[in-house]
């Protein structure tokens, strides 16, 4: 991801507005990578439904925090599973 990121920084270096946002996108991406998993999401009501992490405060949409979360619950089962 961190990749793709700074390839579209060069070819917006000259486009202001996109590189605020690519800026922050990589900022967000940053906090996410850095958490002390698992991720805490609550869902923050605005104009655009987002889920922010209450550990590092990085924010996805709420179908990947749904997805994130689905994840960890299967994970555990497993787990359960293969101690029995």
């Amino acid at each position: 991801m961190e990749d793709l990121l700074n390839k579209a920084l060069e070819r917006f270096k000259d486009n202001e507005a996109m590189r605020k946002v690519l800026e922050a996108a990589k900022a967000n991406q940053e906090k996410l990578d850095r958490c002390k998993r698992p991720h805490d999401f609550v869902i923050t009501q605005r104009v655009i439904p987002k889920a922010t992490c209450r550990k590092c405060g990085g924010i996805v949409d709420p179908i990947r925090a749904h997805f994130y979360l689905e994840g960890i619950v299967d994970a555990r089962k497993q787990e359960n599973e293969n101690e029995d």
